[in-house]
C-alpha cells in the first residue's frame, strides 16, 4: 500500500513502486505499508530511488497513518461482535426476506429488531446490516405506496415490479454478506 497526497493507494509490488519512481509519479515523500510492518514507512525503506533524479525532501513530515485493515478481514469485521448479535441480525435478515411470502408482516418484525440493536452495534460491521434493514423497509414501503397509487395510470405496475426486484436484490445481498461476516 502507498500513502501519498493524503490518499491510500495500492497494493503495488516493489517493481511497480520502482517504476512509479522512475516515471516521477511518486517521490520520497510517499509512505508504504505491507503486511508484517508495524507502521507506515518512507518509500525509501523498500525501494531505491533512481540516481538520475534529484530527490527533494517533503515540505513537512506528516505523521504516518496507521495501517488500515480491510473490512473483510476477520480482525476488523468481527472485533467486538458477539455471536448472539450476529445470530440476531441474521434472523432479522431472514425475516425481511420471508416478508415476500407473508405480505410484509415479517418485515415489520425485522425492522423493529434492527431499530432495537442499531445503537448497540455501532462501530461493528453489523451496524451496516441494521442500517440496510431499516433503509430497505422504508424504501420498499414508499415504493409500494407510490406504485400502488400509480397503478391507476398503469405506470405503477412498473414501479412495483422494479421495487420488488430491488427488494429481492437487497435481501439476497444482505444474507450473503452477513453469512460471510462482512459489512454491506
Amino acid at each position: 500500500m502507498v500513502f501519498v497526497d493524503n490518499a491510500q493507494r495500492g497494493p503495488y509490488s516493489v517493481a511497480q513502486l520502482e517504476n512509479f519512481l522512475q516515471q516521477a509519479e511518486l517521490d520520497s515523500s510517499a509512505f508504504v505499508w505491507t503486511e508484517g510492518m508495524t507502521d507506515w514507512q518512507p518509500i525509501t525503506t523498500i525501494v531505491t530511488l533512481p540516481a538520475s533524479r534529484p530527490v527533494a525532501p517533503p515540505v513537512f513530515a506528516p505523521r504516518a497513518p496507521q495501517p488500515m485493515t480491510p473490512v473483510s478481514s476477520p480482525q476488523a469485521s468481527n472485533a467486538g461482535v458477539k455471536e448472539s448479535d450476529y445470530t440476531f441480525m441474521l434472523v432479522a435478515h431472514v425475516l425481511m426476506a420471508a416478508s415476500i411470502l407473508t405480505g410484509g408482516f415479517t418485515a415489520i418484525a425485522a425492522v423493529i429488531m434492527a431499530y432495537i440493536k442499531r445503537d448497540e452495534l455501532r462501530g461493528t460491521y453489523l451496524e451496516s446490516h441494521a442500517k440496510n434493514l431499516i433503509e430497505t423497509f422504508w424504501w420498499s414501503l414508499a415504493l409500494g405506496v407510490i406504485g400502488g397509487l400509480l397503478t391507476l395510470v398503469f405506470i405503477g405496475v412498473f414501479v412495483l415490479l422494479g421495487g420488488f426486484i430491488w427488494f429481492v436484490y437487497r435481501c439476497i445481498m444482505a444474507i450473503v454478506r452477513i453469512s460471510e461476516r462482512r459489512a454491506i
